[in-house]
């Protein structure tokens, strides 16, 4: 009786059926990252009230910053 596993043909199958698995996961992931980078986008006053939250600048510093950046949109 042959035994299946010592004919190449299997194994070749077995190797082409695994690089199909692993390019369709690839293909899956890929696809997610660049959905959730395309939507987790942050604009500059978004980063701005990030940083005035975690009290890394003051809301002077804020006020001034904000005004500086709605300037630069407008124009």
């Amino acid at each position: 009786m042959m035994n299946i596993w010592n004919n190449p043909i299997t194994w070749i199958l077995g190797i082409i059926l695994l690089g199909i698995v692993i390019w369709i996961l690839t293909k899956t992931f890929q696809k997610k990252n660049r959905r959730d980078l395309m939507y987790s986008r942050k604009t500059a006053l978004d980063i701005l009230t990030e940083r005035l939250d975690r009290g890394e600048i003051t809301q002077k510093h804020y006020e001034q910053m904000k005004k500086d950046i709605t300037s630069t949109i407008r124009k």
